[in-house]
């Protein structure tokens, strides 16, 4: 993905998140829950659910992980209760400030399989999703991209949104204040008409001037509105996409030839050796 966010890769730049910051957006707990409801399914078709659904139901550890999992269990129960700890059952709802420890571990596995980069020479970001299921990874790897320029899209827009809403409102209550008072000076002038004395004529010059007003400021605001609007097209960052995510044909690991050649190179070794004990012994 390209550094098209219309953003100086330099640390000298003024926005407080420059893309050398990026990695540490998607580290984040609040970006990385937000990856929770991401709906993945396999390349085999046996599983179609959320993101977080499949890494808490369908990701396969390793043996000596699971080894080290059970064995944390087992002393962890030894150990007296924490009230400090969400118990896990709460894991349906997501409080972002306060994890359920399933939560947590699901946090921690997505931390070890998503990566994000950024080449300081090129200003290239790049996304990378490991995953078990070649789909799975892919998906993920696009929706990582979709959710980090929404982020960096609602960063940067957010001071342009909200003076539109500001102005919107204020535009709008002038606007009905203007209508009340245009009502208010017609219905008079139309009931006092053919009234000459000067007191009708001052109250008729009070409800026109207020009606002006109102008018005035109503014309201010919308001016101001349009304004935001421009401010929040020109605040809004272009992406370009340089690779797409693509399904993997082959796995990026574990290595297999490189473990074969290795063990056998192993047994070989000790199988040599074994032979050639007593002859080692004797000499």
């Amino acid at each position: 993905m390209a550094n098209s966010f219309g953003i100086n890769i330099s640390s000298n730049t003024e926005d407080a998140i420059y893309p050398t910051l990026y990695p540490d957006v998607v580290k984040s707990t609040d970006f990385m829950s937000g990856l929770f409801d991401v709906e993945v399914r396999t390349a085999d078709g046996a599983f179609a659910g959320s993101y977080y659904e499949y890494l808490t139901n369908h990701y396969r550890r390793p043996f000596w992980l699971n080894a080290k999992i059970n064995v944390k269990k087992q002393v962890n129960k030894l150990r007296p209760k924490s009230k400090l700890s969400r118990p896990s059952t709460m894991g349906d709802e997501i409080n972002t400030f306060w994890f359920s420890i399933r939560q947590a571990e699901v946090i921690t596995l997505m931390r070890e399989n998503i990566t994000c980069s950024v080449d300081k020479r090129t200003e290239v970001i790049s996304i990378s999703v490991t995953a078990q299921d070649p789909l799975v990874a892919a998906t993920m790897a696009d929706s990582v991209r979709t959710h980090l320029q929404a982020f960096m899209t609602k960063y940067r827009t957010k001071k342009a949104s909200s003076d539109m809403v500001y102005y919107n409102r204020l535009m709008g209550e002038e606007h009905e204040a203007y209508m009340q008072a245009r009502k208010a000076f017609v219905n008079y002038s139309d009931s006092h008409r053919d009234i000459q004395q000067e007191a009708y004529r001052v109250e008729a010059n009070y409800l026109e001037e207020e009606m002006k007003l109102h008018y005035s400021a109503f014309t201010s605001y919308q001016k101001q509105y349009i304004a935001a609007q421009s401010k929040l097209q020109e605040s809004t960052p272009i992406y370009t996409t340089l690779q797409s995510a693509v399904v993997p044909n082959l796995p990026d690991g574990p290595r297999r030839l490189a473990f074969v050649v290795i063990m056998l190179f192993l047994v070989t070794s000790v199988m040599m050796l074994w032979y050639a004990k007593d002859e080692i012994i004797h000499s």
